[in-house]
């Protein structure tokens, strides 16, 4: 009798190595296993980084399967929800969270529903998504707060208090105008 062909499925493999000889002998390794196993790779989905004297090199890359793997340089990673690009620094990632925050906060702005609704969707809509990023990466206390204004402009607005209203008062839990809010990115 004949069996189906077997489909295995493997995902997220790091190789990380101290030399370029290490890095091309373990691809070696795993272009051998994948194709005794029938297993093929998607160099398209992966990226290789190489830095050479403490600084990224575009100009080196890697194969395996016959095929080019793009370089970090090329396309940022992604992996775990964090993006590395070829500077390794979070400075595009965190200015890409605060579009993503303004985009969002417009986005339900714009939307016909009551305030209230709107400072619900703020809540637990935008809040828990922008716990993982801020769980991620190392924000600058000056882009957190800048953060923090844009949100307390629109509460105000969906809330109809006036711009010199404390935002003390938008988060306490214990003065007598309590909003059904809480912040917590911090």
């Amino acid at each position: 009798t004949r069996h189906p062909p077997c489909r295995a499925f493997m995902d997220d493999i790091t190789a990380m190595t101290q030399s370029i000889q290490g890095t091309r002998w373990i691809l070696t390794g795993l272009d051998k296993m994948a194709t005794w196993a029938r297993m093929k790779f998607k160099p398209q989905k992966s990226r290789s980084l190489a830095i050479v004297k403490g600084k990224t090199d575009p100009r080196l890359t890697f194969s395996i399967q016959g095929t080019r793997i793009p370089t970090v340089h090329e396309e940022r990673v992604k992996c775990l929800g964090k993006f590395f690009d070829e500077t390794l620094k979070d400075i595009k990632s965190i200015s890409d969270v605060q579009e993503e925050l303004e985009k969002w906060l417009e986005t339900i702005d714009r939307c016909q529903l009551q305030s209230r609704f709107k400072a619900w969707i703020f809540q637990f809509g935008v809040i828990p998504r922008l716990q993982w990023p801020f769980l991620l990466y190392d924000f600058p206390m000056t882009t957190v707060l800048a953060m923090e204004r844009k949100c307390s402009k629109f509460l105000r607005r969906w809330f109809g208090v006036p711009p010199c209203f404390s935002t003390a008062n938008l988060y306490c839990k214990s003065s007598k105008f309590r909003l059904p809010l809480s912040l917590s990115l911090i």
